[in-house]
């Protein structure tokens, strides 16, 4: 299965979804459905909110696995947040 992409390639406005369709029975549904904001991050962005998810939250942590002190764990989660 792929990667669901937030922003079109082209243009880089957000996308939406216009179909969904049950594997277990075909059940398909047509209309305009939201992505949501986590698809909008780039996959690097994606990795590091797993990260810190991973350390439930600690920058300290999430500091030490990626070798990176706070300050920038700390603002890297703020431009994530305002993403």
């Amino acid at each position: 299965m792929h990667q669901v992409f937030g922003k079109c390639p082209v243009c880089g406005q957000e996308l939406i979804v216009t179909r969904l369709e049950c594997r277990a029975c075909g059940t398909d549904i047509s209309g305009q459905f939201s992505i949501g904001r986590l698809t909008r991050l780039s996959s690097d962005d994606i990795e590091f909110v797993e990260t810190f998810v991973k350390n439930r939250g600690n920058a300290y942590k999430v500091g030490e696995e990626l070798g990176q002190p706070y300050s920038t764990v700390r603002a890297r989660l703020t431009e994530i947040i305002l993403a």
